[in-house]
């Protein structure tokens, strides 16, 4: 693979390199095509087509070559000037051209003869209404939309539900589904690079992408959901490419602030809830600050530009959330249950079978629960009620976009990007079961960065070569845990026991799935390149692209000793914690409530980690790496001035994910057979070990398309 690397930069140093970068797409750019005729119809080989970047000066010059056509591929997208002109006839100019992300502007023109120099401008409305190049499938994002287009949370990235077949998704990763596909198949670009979560793709907290961006700092984006050209890959969802917002010769700067306030809003339809005196809960309180700063212009005109953005974000919520609690006659286990009394409150009570005591441990766990406000759960009962709190969530953001671009010559440009994210809140999600207890916590750091050098090796043909890297650190904690592990004895790794109430809410970690927290550190590194060569009514495009794809992270799922006090459950409904002789001392909801008054344990469950030496070993992690490489040959022909053909072929290899450290086995004889079975450790086979499963080395995906 280190050879195979090398011999990729080597060739990629070279005029013809084939490398394309991105893990989805190459294209960050836009092209004009279009035919230059005179007003019989005739073709005019040689005339001079001339693109002009009204914001940076920038200029890319072509001829028409002898059927008259001409194309001016990887233009940045932009306003553009074009002019088209030969001696002998008026010069036509095409003023004010946009161009978008991944477009392929048609712009014919027709020259009439002309002795003297005369020069005809065409507004851009005359440009194609429609792209008549490719036959994918689209819609584009321009700047004006994201800029002026209502976003109550900022976030672009809702835009892509503009586009026909997107909605928004009902899962548990909250992401976009585009033609009924996973929430986790879609693409995300920005600036030609990878934006994708290496481990949950899709996520959409706090955006879809895996950094987050701003209406500021966003240039405009294309979403493409079918008919994918050759150069599309990874998976079946819809391609999200991103452009961020770049620096022009003219400085512009803002600043803003949104505020949104409970004051200033009407009280939620849910939040009506009354308590047990049958008054309304308080209004739910709110404070949202988002605030930030653009700014961007020239170093050196003409040559060096730069753009940077901050968005910060401050947001403190509070819902009324309610959990089913004990109340304080069920805490001295003298109480009453559908109108019968039961007392267990020491173990010469008639009613305590095993004579037992009120465990101490339970007790402390117990005075951690507030008297409940709420009405009673069951009726002529109070054993249990509901407690209706307030849940109070805090929310910190600070993001950061940062663009460079500099051309070094007309033929030679250079951009780098930089992005970078920090969440932190330490109740998410308002998980709490009491104040301040059961939330899950994260404190979040995303980054992002990328390299493109563009270079006109011929004015039909441009390279273009690009590195990129993202990272994502993505912790989880429990909120409360100190209070959780001071209540009960703590294993080796300070762990201590979460011990859920039967029929009741709480007690530890247990959203979280029964562990203290948890941590995910991956992210993708991507080199690659590709080249645009425009010949005659053929526009070829080839491209490599190399990605090292890695995760170093932690589940801990269930490693926190949990306790099961169901016990009555558990046996049947055999073995009952009191006798009354009625009709409760059947009902499993109170004869297991009061088990966990005495601490009888039924089972305890933890899943423990140790390593190749049977040595035991905090926590679960494994550093998993995958290496994946593609490329692709596509041709777009223009068989007919409204005929367009596409074709081409794409080759996608993703390798075996394997574990660094050979911390992984698997079972490969047949599981049917008579035990014992033995795991053998799975691995990279480079290193003599055997794979999870054998590589896929035959996946060619052509395509074709008529325009």
């Amino acid at each position: 693979m280190k050879y195979f690397l090398r011999s990729i930069l080597r060739f990629s140093s070279l005029v013809m390199s084939l490398l394309v970068l991105s893990q989805f797409a190459w294209s960050q750019t836009a092209s004009i095509s279009g035919t230059v005729a005179d007003s019989t119809g005739a073709v005019i080989p040689q005339a001079s087509v001339t693109a002009r970047n009204l914001a940076t000066n920038s200029l890319r010059r072509t001829a028409t070559d002898g059927s008259g056509v001409f194309r001016i591929p990887s233009l940045v997208p932009g306003i553009y000037d074009v002019q088209v002109e030969k001696a002998g006839f008026k010069t036509v100019e095409y003023a004010r051209v946009v161009l978008t992300v991944d477009q392929v502007q048609n712009l014919d023109a027709t020259l009439a003869p002309s002795a003297t120099p005369e020069k005809v401008t065409v507004q851009e409305e005359a440009g194609a209404p429609i792209d008549l190049n490719d036959a994918q499938i689209g819609n584009v994002v321009n700047s004006q939309q994201v800029s002026s287009l209502p976003l109550i949370l900022r976030d672009p990235y809702q835009l892509v539900l503009l586009s026909p077949g997107s909605v928004q998704g009902n899962s548990l990763l909250g992401g976009i589904s585009v033609n009924g596909a996973r929430e986790r198949n879609n693409n995300f670009l920005l600036d030609g690079t990878d934006n994708n979560d290496a481990e949950i793709p899709g996520l959409s907290e706090p955006q879809p992408g895996l950094t987050a961006l701003n209406p500021d700092s966003v240039q405009e984006f294309r979403v493409i959901t079918s008919s994918f050209l050759p150069e599309f890959g990874r998976n079946t969802g819809a391609v999200v490419d991103i452009v961020s917002k770049r620096g022009s010769n003219e400085f512009h700067s803002d600043v803003y602030w949104f505020g949104r306030y409970d004051a200033l809003g009407a009280r939620d339809f849910f939040n009506h809830e009354t308590d047990a005196s049958g008054n309304v809960v308080p209004k739910d309180a709110y404070t949202r600050n988002t605030f930030g700063v653009s700014a961007g212009g020239p170093i050196r005109r003409d040559k060096t530009f730069w753009f940077g953005n901050y968005q910060g974000e401050r947001f403190n919520t509070t819902l009324t959330n309610n959990s089913i609690v004990p109340t304080p006659a069920f805490k001295r286990g003298s109480f009453t249950y559908q109108g019968i009394p039961v007392d267990v409150s020491s173990p010469s009570s008639s009613e305590n079978i095993f004579q037992l005591p009120l465990d101490p441990t339970m007790q402390n766990v117990l005075a951690l629960y507030p008297t409940p406000n709420g009405p009673s759960v069951d009726a002529n009962s109070n054993m249990r009620a509901l407690l209706y709190y307030p849940s109070s969530s805090e929310t910190t953001g600070d993001n950061v976009s940062v663009r460079l671009d500099h051309n070094f010559s007309q033929s030679e440009m250079l951009s780098i990007h930089y992005s970078f994210n920090r969440d932190k809140d330490p109740n998410l999600y308002h998980t709490d079961f009491l104040p301040g207890m059961g939330g899950t916590g994260v404190d979040q750091r995303r980054q992002n960065a990328s390299l493109q050098l563009s270079t006109v090796i011929d004015p039909k043909i441009v390279n273009n070569f690009r590195i990129g890297a993202n990272r994502i650190n993505f912790p989880l904690s429990c909120q409360g845990l100190n209070q959780f592990n001071s209540v009960s004895p703590v294993d080796p790794f300070g762990r201590g026991f979460d011990l859920p109430i039967p029929n009741a809410a709480g007690f530890g970690c247990l959203l979280l799935v029964d562990r203290d927290g948890s941590s995910r550190f991956s992210g993708t590194y991507t080199i690659g390149d590709d080249v645009t060569w425009a010949r005659g009514q053929h526009t070829f495009k080839f491209g490599v692209e190399v990605h090292d794809v890695y995760s170093n992270s932690t589940e801990n799922f269930l490693s926190r000793p949990t306790v099961d006090f169901h016990n009555f459950s558990n046996s049947g409904n055999q073995l009952p914690a009191f006798a009354t002789n009625t009709a409760i001392d059947a009902d499993p909801i109170v004869q297991d409530m009061v088990w966990s008054l005495f601490a009888s344990v039924g089972t305890v469950t933890q899943a423990q980690f140790f390593n190749k030496a049977g040595t035991r070993t905090a926590n679960d992690l494994r550093g998993f790496r995958q290496k994946e490489f593609a490329a692709f040959a596509q041709d777009t022909v223009k068989v007919l001035p409204n005929l367009t053909v596409n074709y081409g072929l794409r080759y996608q290899f993703n390798g075996v994910p394997y574990e660094v450290n050979n911390l992984l086995s698997t079972l490969f004889t047949d599981p049917s057979g008579p035990a014992p079975f033995t795991f053998t450790i799975a691995g990279d086979k480079d290193k003599g070990l055997p794979p999870l499963y054998n590589n896929d080395w035959h996946d060619f995906e052509p395509r074709v398309g008529i325009a």
